[in-house]
């Protein structure tokens, strides 16, 4: 899978969950990324439920199993 554009991109997180690198991409899709490259583009809503729609960030703390999802003054956590 190829590389989203730089102006497609909207965050970067890395977690536990599943060991991967995710990249957000398009407003609501994410992108799995490992050592092997981009491996699929999925519905942000498919994988984090929760998650909101154009997120403006997002925080992982591993030791703790949780990833923080920012949308202006909303926090949404997502515990795996």
């Amino acid at each position: 899978m190829k590389c989203p554009n730089k102006s497609d991109l909207e965050l970067v997180l890395f977690t536990d969950f599943d060991g991967m690198l995710f990249a957000f991409v398009d407003g609501s899709y994410v992108m799995r990324i490992t050592e092997q490259g981009f491996l699929d583009r999925i519905r942000t809503r498919n994988l984090f439920r929760r998650a909101p729609w154009n997120m403006d960030a997002a925080y992982n703390i591993p030791s703790l199993g949780r990833t923080y999802f920012m949308k202006g003054i909303y926090i949404v956590l997502l515990i795996y």
